[in-house]
């Protein structure tokens, strides 16, 4: 079967035994989508500091503030949700690149903040763009943590559920960052306003991460064979040229 691994590069598997089973802490699952909310309420308050803010040096105070708040919820809500995941297999995290997944969520969080603060109506062309810096910025941040991650199994993903987990992503940023322009005419309190698209928000980033892990297929090491397709030159006995053609190697 057809699949990606761990670096997004197609790959043929032909597996020898059964995924591994895996399971999930309801509670920490629970806390994860709570803390997704959190951070989603804080910097969504923010934005409303951000388009009233009188010198440009506040702007990009209170910007900072609610991307840090943003992305850093983004990030929590990622590694709480890896604590409530469990395999049967050793499982570690490289350091570095654990502390480097913080920063896609937090520069995505920064632009999409910058362009829903915007005084008046948020119209389609700047919802779309902050509803796609958002799930971009959710989506990097997962995978990037993913590739942190130092399983002792084979990881390999189902690119159509990997699609659907950036789209849902998208999609429910888009829902939550518009919000605030359909109900501004029911002339509610501010909070309620920020709490809805928080809870949007959550979704979104929880929903994204969730789905990402269904695409998630751990493997034992295979005592058979990993099949990748690369391209290897041909040569024809008449011809001193060589022409591409896929070759099955095995790892």
């Amino acid at each position: 079967m057809l699949y990606l691994n761990r670096l997004f590069l197609p790959t043929l598997y032909d597996p020898q035994s059964a995924a591994l089973l895996v399971a999930y802490s309801g509670w920490l699952v629970a806390l994860s989508v709570l803390i997704a909310v959190l951070a989603a309420f804080v910097a969504l308050s923010i934005s409303s500091r951000v388009a009233a803010s009188r010198s440009r040096f506040a702007h990009m105070a209170w910007i900072s503030a609610g991307a840090c708040s943003m992305g850093g919820g983004i990030w929590a809500m990622h590694f709480i949700g890896m604590l409530a995941f469990s395999l049967p297999c050793g499982v570690r995290y490289d350091v570095v690149l654990t502390l480097l997944s913080t920063v896609p969520g937090i520069l995505a969080s920064a632009i999409a903040l910058t362009l829903i603060a915007e005084p008046g109506r948020i119209g389609p062309r700047r919802l779309l763009a902050g509803a796609v810096m958002m799930g971009a910025g959710i989506g990097t941040m997962h995978y990037a943590g993913m590739a942190a991650m130092r399983p002792d199994a084979l990881l390999l993903y189902d690119p159509k559920l990997v699609a659907v987990s950036v789209v849902v992503a998208i999609a429910l940023s888009a829902a939550a960052l518009s919000v605030r322009t359909a109900l501004a005419d029911w002339e509610l309190p501010g909070w309620s306003v920020a709490l809805l698209s928080a809870i949007l928000m959550g979704l979104g980033i929880a929903g994204m991460h969730y789905t990402a892990m269904q695409a998630s297929i751990f493997f034992r090491y295979p005592v058979g064979r990993v099949w990748i397709f690369r391209p290897i030159p041909r040569c024809s006995p008449s011809s001193s040229r060589c022409s591409p053609h896929s070759s099955r190697r095995s790892y």
